[in-house]
């Protein structure tokens, strides 16, 4: 996952949220959503690699092999957007 590196006092690097882009020919409902609001989505991958980073924390790459739109779930579910803060 990529760091990117603060310009603060510590320098400590910041975590950037995992991100994927996807056009109407992979996702057709993209066409009618909204900038700004929130879907969910059903992502079908395979893991394609696997390694141990400097700080002993294991990472994994994936093909995305179907991406499909979720109706949302009926029950409230934690929201994780700044998991990676």
């Amino acid at each position: 996952m990529p760091l990117n590196k603060s310009k603060g006092k510590d320098e400590s690097p910041v975590r950037m949220k995992p991100m994927i882009h996807l056009s109407e020919d992979e996702l057709k409902a993209v066409k009618k959503w909204t900038v700004g609001k929130k879907y969910k989505l059903a992502v079908d991958v395979q893991q394609t690699s696997q390694s141990i980073g400097e700080n002993k924390k294991t990472s994994a790459g994936f093909d995305i092999l179907k991406v499909t739109p979720r109706e949302a779930r009926l029950h409230s579910v934690k929201d994780r957007s700044n998991k990676y803060s």
